[in-house]
């Protein structure tokens, strides 16, 4: 019981620092100046030690190999025409 409490806080602790200028920079991804979702929960993953830079770039490799129009964002078509391109 003792364990998990002090576990709890820990992990409480580490929720509650986005709080300088320079936690939001590095939680903004885009640098659009607003956090989304996804944004704050990779930025608070990684500072709980569950996600990190190592595991960020493989994926965001991936995603800029399948948005070929640059357009920031997927469509299916996007998608299925990637994975045509893998299979020849």
């Amino acid at each position: 019981m003792r364990m998990t409490l002090r576990l709890s806080s820990v992990v409480d602790l580490k929720m509650s620092k986005l709080s300088s200028e320079v936690d939001f920079r590095a939680a903004n991804l885009d640098d659009d100046g607003v956090l989304v979702i996804p944004e704050y929960t990779l930025y608070k993953l990684s500072k709980m030690g569950k996600f990190g830079q190592d595991d960020m770039v493989p994926i965001m490799e991936d995603f800029r190999r399948r948005d070929v129009n640059n357009k920031g964002w997927l469509t299916l078509s996007d998608i299925m025409s990637s994975q045509q391109i893998q299979v020849e």
